[in-house]
């Protein structure tokens, strides 16, 4: 593309796009009377614009702490690094896991096999370096699992054996050849019937085919769930998921929400004692964070809001301290995210990362976990105008007066940000609450410091010339609104968001209020409300900026994905372009929540028909209910009830009550000027809905008159996030011409 080659802007882009990311920290530790060795293995991604790949990189990070360590003594002294040159780990690495000594390192990977046009699959295990075994497990089962939900690789505790999950072998039953089989989903397509994989590592360095029920072998292959734990350990509870065993194996921590509702709440955490048998719940769901606790309930930060959990750490993160034993994670608070210790005993929660922010003074940041051993913790730090920056904490003790860890906190590896520093430096970026009446609502405001971008105002609003000059220096806002709408933006660095705003944009991000971080009320309150509460929210937020003489009113695009999609879709319905919104981008964005079957009354034909070029389309759409991969979230956000055992039908008046919530109920109103981007392999928000949007505008344009600027590109191969490096580069493209093109930057 000619423009990639040539425009500023895209050259920008790729600058932030080759920045590598951490995805993972493993701590080899190396420990003597008088000094302590940390071997850190940086596990990066990386973007490959040519081969329009990400690649896996690994480099390791020695850390030399010149300090006698004892159990229960504080740690000082000085500390020193060196780092190796980063190694390319693409070689059909699936993943890879080091036993608990250090000693070993367990790797899955895939090879092309040219002679036979497929690919094998081997288990390796090393030593100190040196390869020790290479199992070829070809026959034993199908797809090694990579990913991050279902995907694992555990060693046991003694090092004798490996686990980890795979695709069950396919059955060569003839009469089973065409049975439907459903996979997990977005992002999961390829995975049907999971299992669990135990190599023994002791017995042999060939294995043995099995049934995929049971074996002797070195390689045995058990149906996902069945025989790992006697016993169900989670009986009585609802909802179980993300099990860790603490350090000394006696307690089982794990994460519990209640079932339906919105797919993304604030979380219990929960311990089962094996000693005793017994179940605890140790921090419990908050529903509102402005309430004080009572004097017998746990020590919590200042308005603690509850987890926001995903999965707890693949690795051990769990640390002792004075003999009393913390769980690390990180979790959403308000519009960032911290890293918080769990006092396994009393339910205390202490908040981590702010130690470090305030001695930078440094607020708002948002911080990740990444690894935990002994006293040493590694986490990173990120902001909107920051690369992602590696941290090592030492843990020294427990402050008895301030209650908190007494953390040496030091600065250890950052991508090389020499091209973007300079651009970073321009940016400046706010947490906001605008309304004092509402607390909760806040929002991420990220502009440029100087800007060169003009603007051309309409001569209808040239009757005020100081007004409209003073207008002019505002650079022109993008309202941007998440997905979920139960999750979160957090004041991180986001690649199109930084890019949109070092080319002269400024954004706002949010609408926090009704997501994750602000209590488990926050959430519920907008069940049923969906479609009204979080988009007059978010309009709100925009007129803020207006009305406060912060934005241009003749310069306001909205663009967004997902259920940030859906907020922008309404918004162009409710204002249309003379109105409000000068531009629009949905990005797999949700437009019709229901179902409706077609059927042949000619005068529905003629209310949802458009003629395009001769070819007739039918705006009488499945909707989303009836193609996604998680249809009970069009019911639970608007409380219809749900049934998991037996998927409820949209019924005609539940219909009418998902359309009546839904962008598409305006789209007769919707004038502005709209890029849509859409994923192929959408699983989550099927991309039909998308391109009846398309045909319908398209259409309208075309047969009435009107002049609806409407595009559309369609990326093959890609899933509802988009990212994809050719969807996340050609659509960037997309959008910088666009906006660029609507605003004149």
């Amino acid at each position: 593309m000619s423009y990639e080659k040539d425009n500023p802007a895209f050259k920008t882009y790729k600058s932030f796009a080759l920045l590598p990311t951490y995805t993972e920290v493993t701590i080899l530790p190396q420990k003597t009377a008088f000094l302590t060795l940390l071997n850190l293995q940086v596990q990066l991604s990386q973007r490959d614009l040519t081969r329009k790949t990400k690649r896996k990189c690994l480099k390791s990070l020695v850390v030399s702490v010149n300090a006698k360590i004892k159990d229960n003594e504080n740690i000082s002294g000085s500390l020193s690094f060196s780092a190796s040159p980063v190694i390319d780990l693409d070689d059909g690495l699936i993943k890879q896991a080091i036993s608990p000594s250090g000693e070993y390192l367990a790797v899955l990977r895939v090879v092309e096999n040219n002679k036979e046009k497929g690919k094998k699959k081997f288990v390796e295990i090393r030593r100190k370096g040196t390869l020790l075994h290479v199992l070829d497990v070809t026959d034993d089962h199908g797809d090694f699992y990579g990913d991050s939900q279902i995907g694992s690789l555990e060693w046991s505790r003694n090092e004798s054996q490996i686990a980890y999950i795979a695709e069950r072998k396919a059955s060569e039953d003839i009469s089973q050849k065409f049975d439907f089989i459903d996979d997990w989903g977005e992002q999961l397509s390829n995975k049907r019937h999971s299992a669990i994989v135990i190599v023994d590592i002791a017995s042999s360095s060939s294995p043995q085919s099995n049934d995929g029920e049971s074996g002797s072998g070195v390689v045995k292959v058990l149906p996902a769930f069945e025989g790992v734990v006697p016993g169900h350990l989670s009986v009585g509870i609802e909802h179980a998921r993300s099990p860790r065993l603490n350090l000394t194996g006696d307690l089982l921590v794990f994460l519990s929400n209640k079932a339906g509702g919105p797919h993304w709440s604030c979380s219990e955490l929960r311990s089962y004692d094996f000693k005793t048998g017994t179940h605890r719940i140790v921090v419990p769901i908050i529903h509102d964070p402005s309430k004080p606790h009572s004097s017998s309930s746990p020590s919590y930060p200042i308005e603690f809001p509850g987890l926001y959990i995903d999965q707890l750490p693949r690795r051990s993160s769990f640390i002792s301290i004075e003999n009393t034993e913390y769980l690390l994670v990180h979790s959403h608070w308000r519009s960032w995210k911290l890293v918080l210790a769990v006092n396994l005993l009393n339910g205390d929660v202490l908040d981590l990362s702010s130690s470090y922010a305030a001695s930078e003074t440094l607020n708002y940041k948002s911080y990740d976990l990444f690894a935990v051993w002994d006293k040493f913790i590694v986490m990173t730090e990120s902001a909107p105008n920051q690369v992602d920056t590696l941290i090592l904490g030492i843990v020294n003790g427990f402050n008895p007066i301030t209650k908190d860890f007494d953390i040496s906190w030091t600065p250890i590896d950052k991508p090389n940000d020499e091209e973007v520093a300079p651009i970073l430096s321009n940016i400046s970026w706010s947490v906001v609450t605008p309304y004092q009446d509402n607390l909760n609502l806040e929002m991420i405001h990220i502009k440029p410091i100087t800007t060169t971008t003009t603007t051309t105002n309409d001569d209808n609003n040239n009757n005020n010339t100081s007004e409209t000059n003073k207008q002019s220096k505002l650079p022109p806002l993008i309202v941007y609104p998440h997905g979920g709408p139960h999750t979160s933006v957090t004041t991180g660095l986001h690649l199109l968001v930084t890019t949109l705003v070092s080319i002269g944009f400024q954004i706002v991000e949010g609408w926090l209020f009704l997501c994750v971080g602000f209590g488990q009320n926050s959430i519920e309150s907008l069940v049923g409300q969906i479609g009204e509460l979080e988009v007059e929210e978010v309009q709100s937020t925009a007129k803020y900026l207006i009305d406060n003489n912060q934005a241009d009113p003749n310069r306001v695009v909205i663009m967004g994905g997902s259920h940030g999609g859906f907020i922008s879709a309404h918004l162009i319905g409710k204002y249309p372009a003379s109105d409000f919104y000068r531009a629009c981008v949905l990005r797999n964005p949700v437009l019709n929540i229901g179902g409706e079957s077609n059927n042949h009354d000619d005068d529905k034909i003629k209310d949802n028909s458009v003629i395009n070029n001769g070819i007739l389309y039918l705006f009488i759409t499945l909707g989303m209910a009836s193609l996604t991969d998680i249809p009970d979230w069009c019911f639970a956000e608007l409380s219809i009830p749900y049934t998991f055992a037996q998927p409820s039908l949209v019924l005609p008046s539940t219909y009418t009550q998902m359309f009546s919530h839904s962008p598409v109920k305006n789209i007769d109103r919707v004038k502005t000027p709209t890029l849509l981007t859409l994923g192929e392999q959408d699983h989550r928000v099927p991309h039909i809905d998308g391109l009846n949007w398309w045909y319908y505008l398209k259409g309208r344009s075309q047969n009435n008159g009107e002049k609806i600027d409407i595009r559309c590109k369609m990326y093959p191969e890609t899933g509802h996030a988009l990212d994809s490096v050719e969807a996340e580069s050609d659509g960037a493209a997309e959008i910088l011409r666009f906006l660029g093109e609507k605003l004149c930057v």
